[in-house]
């Protein structure tokens, strides 16, 4: 599992080739969205390289996520040891498939909320769908809600 603490950090991952490109505007609509409000940024799409450049000049780039959002943000990457990891309980908050630019859906965004600050975010890629049995907790989330 890959474990970001820090936008800066994650900003070095996708510099190595190690994180899509699509998941450091996922963090990036995150921390834009507490650092300019009045913004209202709705698709991490429309996160430019422009956005990225501003973040990482300010604080927020190298505040721990665990201290500034309540989790780090986790990538699953193995079947076996990652999502054992993850515990399909009570407290996870689903969200919509995240599409590459294609459009086709390619991670799963999950949030662990344990604290006020919000909590763990789980980034479980397509290929470990089935193996998480994802089609089953959405539909399990979804009739909870």
């Amino acid at each position: 599992m890959i474990v970001i603490h820090s936008f800066e950090e994650a900003h070095q991952l996708w510099q190595q080739g190690q994180l899509p490109f699509r998941l450091l505007q996922e963090q990036a609509m995150v921390l834009l969205g507490i650092t300019q409000p009045e913004r209202h940024i709705e698709n991490a799409f429309d996160i430019a390289d422009s956005d990225i450049e501003w973040l990482l000049q300010q604080e927020v780039a190298t505040d721990k996520y665990e201290d500034y959002l309540g989790g780090n943000f986790k990538i699953c990457q193995d079947a076996d040891l990652d999502l054992q990891e993850i515990q399909f309980e009570n407290g996870f908050d689903i969200d919509e498939p995240l599409a590459e630019g294609s459009g086709q859906a390619l991670w799963w965004y999950l949030v662990l909320c344990t604290n006020n600050n919000g909590g763990t975010s789980y980034l479980i890629p397509k290929h470990l769908w089935q193996a998480a049995q994802m089609a089953e907790h959405v539909a399990l989330w979804n009739a909870e809600k």
